[in-house]
């Protein structure tokens, strides 16, 4: 396969092969690229296997952009919530890392009781987060206004003080992880 055209949008990489067949990959799939600049993102090199962005560590196969993609209910949730470690899941299961992976990629599939246990155990990890300031009370998820405000106050922000007097927020990406995990548990 002979790549001819190479072109970025927002969002996506698209090549054309020169028998006119075109594909694209989201940078969202790719942790460095998703948050990548634009510019980082321009910043590649192309080799006869791919594009490589040396800067950011990483690299595409252009067969990747052909081949089809998995549609597993893991798949989809690691893919969306890449900020997860799928080994430190797995790890927690007992389970081992590369079987997880199969189950994630769709190369195997878990018996309805395992999968049942493998949302049950994301559920358990979107409870503790959402339960994280109440283990962890002298953090705090505070708005940057929230900071702003109380400057000038006291000579040092991190006061016991200030911290006993707040009130508890959880960061809107905690809240979102565990509406989504107890949704995710309830289709099981």
């Amino acid at each position: 396969m002979k790549i001819v055209k190479i072109w970025l949008t927002d969002t996506v990489v698209w090549i054309r092969t020169d028998d006119g067949r075109e594909a694209c990959e989201e940078f969202s799939k790719y942790h460095r690229l998703r948050a990548a600049s634009q510019e980082q993102r321009l910043t590649y090199r192309q080799s006869e296997e791919g594009l490589h962005w040396d800067e950011l560590g990483e690299d595409l196969s252009f067969e990747v952009f052909f081949d089809t993609k998995p549609t597993t209910v893991l798949y989809n949730f690691f893919m969306h919530h890449p900020e997860l470690n799928a080994s430190a899941i797995a790890r927690r299961l007992g389970m081992s890392q590369s079987l997880f992976a199969h189950y994630i990629s769709g190369a195997k599939t878990p018996s309805s009781a395992r999968m049942k246990e493998i949302l049950q155990t994301i559920a358990t990890i979107g409870s503790e987060v959402k339960m994280s300031p109440k283990v962890f009370p002298k953090i705090i998820f505070s708005t940057e206004s929230d900071i702003g405000s109380h400057q000038g106050k006291s000579s040092n922000y991190c006061n016991n003080d200030y911290f006993s007097s707040q009130r508890y927020i959880l960061s809107d990406f905690s809240l979102s992880l565990s509406i989504i995990l107890i949704i995710f548990a309830q289709k099981v």
